[in-house]
């Protein structure tokens, strides 16, 4: 942080969790004539996060996805210098893949494992965000009109209070740790997050679905 006079910050052994990437270790101070000649950073952890984002706006099919992948966790392999590493993947960009990524959810994180495990023996998929957005235009023609249905119902306050009163007794009845551990995987907790991924859910396998019988 600053030499004169040194303020070091001494890190933390071990990340404890996603939000804690990267190297994580203790600083070796020397000292001559009592006083500080250098301040060594060493990494002393046993595993590591890390985080890889893939911008999918040009992935046209699965294919795409895993070339992109590939050399992504190859690069958090090298990153971890021959440590244990716990991957968190974010999925973004406006993509022709997005309504087959939530559709096929299970499937898109077996595949990021698969990828992962052929980087590293010792590579565990944290966690799988899919933040893409859809690059469709409209949606289906034989989907005309249900979109609008779908969005009327999110609206409706009386469905809004349900879920919202649904929520706050599922809270009630967790485990404090237990809801920690959601809340530290994502979960909000919020009526209005739960329908809007609801919605994306359900758009994107109705739209899969009307693609594979056509």
């Amino acid at each position: 942080v600053a030499r004169d006079p040194w303020i070091v910050f001494p890190g933390n052994l071990q990340g404890r969790h996603a939000k804690e990437i990267g190297p994580k270790g203790a600083t070796r101070v020397h000292g001559e004539d009592g006083r500080v000649s250098e301040a060594q950073a060493l990494a002393l952890d046993a595993a590591r996060f890390d985080h890889v984002a893939l911008d999918l706006d040009a992935a046209q099919d699965e294919a795409a996805l895993h070339a992109l992948a590939r050399p992504a966790f190859a690069q958090a392999v090298a990153r971890a210098q021959g440590r244990p590493v716990a991957l968190r993947v974010t999925l973004r960009g406006a993509s022709a893949l997005h309504e087959r990524l939530l559709a096929h959810r299970l499937q898109t994180e077996e595949d990021m494992q698969a990828l992962a495990s052929e980087a590293g023996a010792d590579v565990l998929l944290e966690k799988l965000v899919i933040a893409t957005a859809s690059a469709r235009r409209a949606p289906p023609a034989g989907l005309d009109g249900f979109h609008d249905i779908l969005d009327e119902i999110a609206r409706d306050e009386t469905f809004r209070g349900d879920v919202a009163r649904t929520l706050a007794s599922v809270r009630a009845k967790t485990p404090s740790d237990a809801y920690a551990r959601l809340v530290e995987a994502g979960f909000d907790g919020e009526a209005s997050s739960l329908v809007e991924a609801a919605l994306q859910n359900i758009r994107a396998a109705l739209c899969e679905a009307s693609e594979t019988q056509s």
